[in-house]
């Protein structure tokens, strides 16, 4: 059965933007023979953990990305405040662990530092980290697709020289089929141009959710997410023009693409490219026993933690009851096997930060 290697697709952790359920997901790649799949979400990596959790029980390779929110320093530090900050769409995948590693870091610094709406990575802090990134032009938000629907060819063109001499082999242009004009129009141009710019192509879906017949609910979330209802007269300027954002097998790819007059031989080279990015892709576990991810608090964690505890329990005046004592030894004990003393002390500031800034702070458990 021919494949491909199925990018640029968004799960519901791209929240309020996509529909696609990671379990279903990893359900279709194993019912239709995909060996590896991808989710590149909007701004985050917060689908990573879960999915690679799921993927690898299937007996499926999990590729590990997103579709970040990239700039030039000088646009982001703009000296006119009341000016729009303009981003530009660009998938960025792992290609190890270190990459991912990468990914983490890059995002954190966007989140921390230059967060406008959303987390903006700069280019030049992605361009220190090269080695172990796969990069594409993603979808019409993209630098490259802007530039060129903007009729700036040489401006493009530059950007496009810029990649290619930061990422080598590992930069490639994107097209898909979403049946817009605008994106139509710059596959075309890709199509015309990409073996003089010396770029290889990759084609993708821009996936949002698994079936054709889930495109009216996107719009009923979208119209939600932005306080609007269909008796509004302009309730499609909230929603996506596109209806074709399912998510599709190489057969249904190629179906749609004839369909539409596209030269079947590039339409092929393109899905075939994926599968090259499948290549250099290492098979990742993102939970290594007894390894556990978490950011350190400090480096006397654990000591800092039972210090805040008994702080609490003599501030409360129960340090004197033999019974509560004794708990907290027994639960700190258990903490403390399980090295979860710095996600109780990071918890425990993000608490302590949004009780003094008079946020409300809500608990819930999660029994997906």
């Amino acid at each position: 059965m021919a494949v491909y290697l199925p990018l640029h697709i968004h799960s519901d952790f791209s929240n309020g933007d996509a529909l696609l359920d990671v379990d279903d997901y990893v359900k279709w790649a194993k019912e239709n023979g995909y060996p590896s799949i991808a989710i590149t979400d909007h701004g985050n990596l917060c689908a990573s953990l879960y999915f690679n959790q799921v993927a690898s029980k299937a007996g499926i390779k999990s590729v590990i990305g997103l579709e970040a929110y990239c700039a030039y320093k000088k646009e982001f530090e703009s000296e006119d405040k009341t000016e729009k900050k303009e981003r530009d769409h660009c998938v960025l995948i792992a290609k190890n662990y270190q990459g991912y590693l990468d990914l983490c870091w890059l995002l954190g610094q966007a989140m921390r530092n230059t967060f406008y709406y959303k987390p903006i990575i700069l280019y030049e802090e992605l361009f220190k980290y090269n080695k172990n990134l796969i990069v594409s032009s993603a979808c019409m938000g993209g630098r490259i697709p802007k530039l060129v629907l903007e009729n700036k060819i040489d401006e493009a063109i530059e950007f496009i020289n810029v990649m290619k001499s930061t990422f080598k082999e590992d930069f490639y242009l994107e097209v898909m089929e979403i049946q817009m004009p605008d994106q139509t129009a710059f596959n075309q141009w890709v199509i015309n141009n990409y073996k003089r710019l010396g770029v290889k192509v990759i084609w993708t879906t821009d996936t949002h959710y698994l079936k054709p017949e889930h495109a009216e609910v996107h719009d009923v979330m979208k119209l939600i997410n932005t306080k609007t209802s269909f008796s509004d007269e302009n309730w499609k300027k909230r929603v996506y023009s596109s209806r074709n954002l399912w998510l599709k097998k190489r057969e249904d790819i190629v179906e749609e693409a004839i369909s539409l007059g596209y030269d079947v031989s590039l339409v092929n080279e393109f899905l075939d490219n994926t599968l090259e990015i499948d290549s250099k892709i290492e098979k990742m576990k993102l939970t290594r026993a007894p390894e556990v991810i978490m950011p350190k608090f400090a480096d006397d964690s654990y000591a800092i933690l039972e210090k805040k505890t008994f702080d609490a329990l003599k501030a409360k005046g129960w340090d004197n009851r033999p019974s509560y004592v004794d708990r907290i030894k027994e639960e700190l004990k258990v903490i403390k096997y399980k090295r979860m003393e710095d996600y109780f002390l990071i918890v425990a500031d993000i608490v302590e930060f949004s009780e003094r800034s008079d946020c409300l702070v809500v608990f819930y458990l999660d029994q997906k």
